[in-house]
């Protein structure tokens, strides 16, 4: 785990405490309106490829992945992100399968080498 950086963590408090002193001791002779933002958001863009989709005629999707590899919960995290993504781009619901006793599972196809 990183250590925390206790300076910046003062240093920031005293600038919210001294704000109009701290900028005198800068040399900065103007004055202070409001603290202004210091998170920044930075965004990912990247494509996601699910391997099959089907527009069923009730409106709503099936999707199917084709597999070499077993990654366990991490591949279904994946499958289950590619899911939530499709129906809230399409505004449609996308069907896992379920079993007798109405428990979702997922179509996954897995191909041996």
């Amino acid at each position: 785990m990183k250590k925390p950086n206790y300076e910046d963590f003062i240093m920031k408090r005293a600038m919210d405490i001294f704000a109009q002193e701290g900028l005198k001791f800068f040399g900065i002779d103007k004055k202070v309106k409001e603290n202004g933002p210091t998170e920044l958001v930075v965004l990912e863009s990247k494509n996601m490829y699910m391997d099959y989709t089907f527009l069923m005629e009730d409106d709503s999707y099936i999707h199917f992945e084709f597999q070499i590899t077993n990654k366990g919960v991490e591949d279904l995290m994946r499958f289950r992100t590619y899911e939530v993504l499709l129906n809230h781009q399409t505004k449609k619901e996308v069907i896992n399968r379920r079993d007798r006793n109405n428990k979702k599972y997922y179509v996954v196809i897995y191909i041996v080498k």
